[in-house]
């Protein structure tokens, strides 16, 4: 685990208690976003990489998949996750990094992470390995602050100094970028579809 990651972990662990409360806006303003892209979920397996405490399992409630699986590098907000979302059949938690998901190719429908890229310290590997796990026809949801809003390069700027688990948030041309790297081809016919907040 390097350095950005241990910071990651150390932090989120002792947020855990008091994120949903403390970011409940937020999330809110976020995973609205998501709404329109997810489309129905029902008959899908889907993963939710950085999922923290299990914010969009839970916003979709009991039954929204087939099997929901999360992984998220600080185990605190798993077990927070583990809490609200003890009545869900099929849903499951892994404590492990984006980089090095350990699932089998192909494994999923959809593949989503939320509000996490700008934490990755390397953000190319956790793409390639999100592209790897999901299935032909499937689909790879990415949604981050955006770098060319002002409000997010200005907070990009700040957190850069200010907070240390902070790695950077990207443009759409850096994302774009990331995307014609060798690997982030996801299978035949599945598509990465990438979701700005910001503007």
């Amino acid at each position: 685990m390097n350095t950005i990651e241990s910071q990651v972990q150390t932090q989120y662990n002792a947020l855990a208690t008091i994120y949903d409360q403390f970011w409940r806006g937020y999330i809110d303003a976020t995973l609205s976003l998501l709404d329109a892209q997810l489309g129905s979920t029902e008959q899908l397996v889907l993963l939710d990489v950085a999922c923290g405490t299990g914010a969009l399992a839970y916003r979709l409630g009991p039954g929204a998949a087939r099997q929901l699986v999360g992984i998220d590098l600080a185990a605190d907000m798993l077990a927070i996750a583990a809490q609200k979302l003890a009545a869900w059949r099929a849903c499951s938690l892994t404590h492990g990094r984006a980089d090095a998901l350990p699932y089998a190719d192909a494994s999923f429908d959809l593949v989503v992470t939320a509000s996490a890229l700008h934490y990755f310290p390397d953000p190319v590997a956790a793409l390639r390995e999100m592209a790897r796990v999901v299935r032909p026809g499937g689909r790879v949801i990415v949604l981050d602050w955006c770098r060319d809003f002002v409000l997010c390069k200005l907070c990009d700027i700040a957190l850069q100094r200010l907070d240390p688990a902070h790695h950077a948030c990207y443009s759409q041309r850096e994302l774009r970028d990331f995307l014609r790297k060798p690997g982030l081809y996801c299978a035949p016919s599945s598509a990465i579809v990438c979701v700005w907040f910001g503007a």
